[in-house]
């Protein structure tokens, strides 16, 4: 069994990234600024006062027993692979396998979500979502009889488009001013919107998978709609390989996902 590289599956690398994560932010939260301003006028002095929470409430119906809204999330996601090394067969040509190990890639997902209110600080979540996943695997060929002495890095594609259910439980503090910072955590079925592909060149996935989530994120009222961004991480349970049995798959012993999302909420 190899070594997985889990440290550096979910990091954002490099200065491309980072200016990706600041783009959005900024350019999400900058127009919507001056729309804030009333509340801070209405309540300075007194904005983390409980007279400020019951301003948001009464402006924003935040008591309300149910809520909907829609959401968009920008996504780095990879495999966290079991595999073996060894000499395989291929219609009777040798080839060597020394590791097999994730690279992770960005994706995008898209969907709606329900929000059902349980008590003063416990919320239950239901949400509905495409996502669009483009995951990678690299392997480390060992030296042959026609390249004796030189490993080949080949990195295989993993294309995927899921269905995703996630169910969530949402725990949030006392709002201060016009914010409140939450955490939230749940499972997310998943199910395949396309079937997958088989062949030689490719490895093949399972139609379903299923996930353990969490996260952190901040609840932020404005005069007409609630903002909300959200960092949440992403876990599979479920094997989702499919063996074909083909000249990539053969090497592995198990595949499972794991994501990392920032998610932009926006409801009621």
């Amino acid at each position: 069994m190899q070594t997985p590289y889990f440290w550096n599956q979910y990091r954002l690398q490099g200065q491309k990234n980072r200016l990706i994560c600041l783009f959005f932010l900024l350019a999400f939260f900058t127009p919507y600024i001056a729309d804030a301003q009333w509340f801070i006028d209405e309540n300075r002095g007194r904005r983390y006062s409980e007279d400020a929470a019951r301003s948001v409430t009464r402006n924003r119906n935040f008591k309300r027993p149910i809520a909907f809204g829609f959401y968009g999330g920008v996504m780095r996601s990879g495999f966290y692979a079991q595999s073996i090394s060894g000499t395989f067969n291929e219609n009777g040509l040798l080839y060597r396998v020394d590791n097999v190990f994730e690279k992770s890639s960005l994706g995008f997902s898209i969907g709606f979500y329900s929000n059902f209110r349980i008590s003063e600080f416990w919320d239950f979540r239901a949400q509905l979502n495409a996502a669009f996943y483009q995951r990678r695997l690299v392997y480390k060929f060992g030296p042959n009889n026609l390249l004796p002495g030189i490993s080949i890095d080949t990195e295989v594609p993993v294309e995927s488009s899921m269905l995703e259910i996630p169910l969530l439980f949402k725990y949030r503090s006392q709002l201060r001013g016009i914010a409140g910072m939450y955490f939230i955590g749940g499972i997310k079925p998943s199910i395949a919107l396309g079937r997958g592909k088989t062949g030689d060149l490719v490895v093949g996935t399972s139609s379903f998978d299923a996930s353990i989530e969490y996260g952190l994120g901040f609840d932020v009222f404005f005069p007409f709609f609630k903002f909300a961004p959200e960092l949440r991480f992403s876990h599979g349970l479920v094997d989702v390989l499919k063996r074909n049995n083909n000249f990539y798959d053969r090497p592995l012993q198990r595949l499972t996902t794991h994501t990392a999302t920032l998610y932009f909420h926006f409801g009621g």
